[in-house]
């Protein structure tokens, strides 16, 4: 009985012969209450695989008034499945409304007997709500009934089918066809062959026109069935499979037809794009051509505009230079009024006392313009440094580290870097740098000549890079 259970719904032949080697032991134990009760479990299992002539004739072997409790309602549920499978496959009207009285009066016979501490209860009671058409009532059944069965068993797959049987009624197809896919991939994991989710969601699949899917459920579908070997399955599936067939031929040739229409299409286009094709490289030689002169343009132009952010950045830094050495003209010029002034009140101070002589001593002194040209070239100093305070730095990364020149004060300038300075503000001419420092013009070429032989570059290129010293920043 225990492989029975096992393969009723994986292989019915197998089932079927568990069963007939449990009649035969039953015959021989004289137990007459099992042998009925297996007889009804022969007859129930030909009609889940559609062989109802069998089932009937088997279901005479039954005696009912041996049952008791739940194998009694087990009695009364199988004949109201033999009679509603019959009515759902029977053509002749007459008929139907037959066996769908006989199915009504074995569901009241269910009812009355079904009780709540039964396995199948809530299994039983929902299908009979199911067929009543009583549909809230089984939906209320179904919540109760998802409560109690365990995930991925044959009852939770049971469960999951009516539940999306009672969604199709209620026209709500996306849940239909969730609980259809759980209850096919429940029935694929308890290796249910018997299938009903599987082709039931293949039959959806195909009605959406997604006929890969539909092809695939309906192909695994097939496989198990055919495995089970039940004929009833197979004139439900049959003409789903036929009908997902059709409709692959259709599409193929469908897709035949758009093939030969692009197969046309692509030979104009060959056609055309040969025609392109001689156009383009007739004109790719003026296209070449085109491109070097536009390519001489652009360096002509890029160097142009590199010429001219030179020249602007120099004219920033020259207008800059420019306001700067104003104002500082102008400071220096009212110095030196001032000092003018004291030193006119001085000599007329002088004169007024009678001392010629020591005023004659005082202007005849050199340590005056000492002082002055002192103080002017500390004043060039801080002025130069504030508009370049990196010159000192720049202009030694232009000299090897043996002839870099650094000033002995911070803030101040040495000779060699006042000679550049000079030369950075644009005062080229060696006499005229001379006469501002108060040099001879052969000292400051001396100079000028020493710091450029010194130079990392060439030394052509030095006074150059010193008039660019800043000019990154601007």
């Amino acid at each position: 009985m225990a492989l029975y259970l096992e393969y009723r719904v994986f292989q019915n032949d197998l089932a079927l012969t568990f069963l007939f080697n449990c009649i035969d032991l039953a015959k021989k134990m004289k137990r007459s209450d099992l042998e009925s009760y297996c007889n009804l479990l022969v007859a129930h299992q030909y009609v889940v695989s559609g062989y109802f002539t069998n089932a009937e004739q088997y279901f005479e072997n039954v005696n009912p008034r041996l049952f008791k409790g739940e194998q009694l309602n087990t009695y009364y549920y199988y004949k109201n499945h033999l009679y509603r499978e019959l009515e759902q496959y029977c053509s002749d009207e007459v008929l139907r409304q037959r066996y769908r009285g006989l199915a009504l009066t074995y569901l009241d016979s269910v009812n009355s007997t079904l009780k709540p501490e039964y396995e199948l209860y809530y299994q039983r009671r929902c299908i009979s709500l199911f067929f009543k058409q009583e549909y809230e009532k089984a939906m209320r059944i179904n919540d109760e009934w998802m409560k109690n069965v365990r995930p991925r068993t044959r009852g939770y797959a049971n469960m999951a089918y009516y539940r999306s049987e009672i969604y199709r009624i209620r026209h709500k197809p996306e849940k239909q066809k969730y609980w259809l896919a759980l209850g096919a991939i429940c029935e694929l994991e308890c290796a249910i062959n018997n299938q009903t989710s599987l082709w039931n969601l293949a039959q959806i699949m195909q009605n959406d026109g997604d006929l890969k899917r539909a092809f695939n459920y309906i192909d695994v579908s097939w496989r198990c069935i055919s495995y089970f070997s039940p004929h009833k399955r197979s004139w439900v599936v049959v003409p789903i499979l036929t009908s997902i067939n059709e409709n692959y031929r259709g599409r193929l040739n469908n897709m035949n037809t758009n093939l030969l229409s692009l197969s046309v299409i692509v030979g104009f286009l060959s056609v055309f794009l040969l025609v392109a094709l001689f156009v383009v490289l007739k004109d790719r030689k003026v296209i070449t051509k085109s491109k070097v002169d536009v390519q001489q343009a652009y360096e002509a132009l890029s160097g142009l505009n590199e010429e001219l952010k030179l020249l602007n950045a120099r004219l920033v830094d020259s207008n800059r230079v420019k306001d700067e050495y104003i104002t500082y003209f102008f400071h220096i010029c009212l110095k030196y009024i001032e000092k003018l002034d004291n030193f006119r009140i001085k000599v007329n101070r002088n004169l007024k006392a009678n001392q010629i002589k020591y005023t004659i001593q005082f202007t005849d002194s050199e340590q005056l313009k000492e002082d002055e040209m002192k103080g002017l070239l500390n004043h060039f100093d801080t002025v130069f440094l504030h508009l370049f305070p990196s010159f000192i730095v720049d202009f030694n990364k232009l000299l090897r580290d043996d002839c870099k020149t650094f000033p002995k004060e911070s803030g101040t300038l040495n000779t060699p870097l006042r000679i550049f300075a000079l030369i950075r503000l644009g005062i080229t001419e060696s006499s005229n740098i001379a006469e501002f420092l108060d040099y001879s013009p052969n000292s400051i070429y001396a100079y000028r000549a020493r710091i450029k032989n010194g130079a990392i570059g060439n030394r052509v290129d030095f006074e150059r890079q010193v008039m660019e010293i800043g000019l990154k920043g601007i």
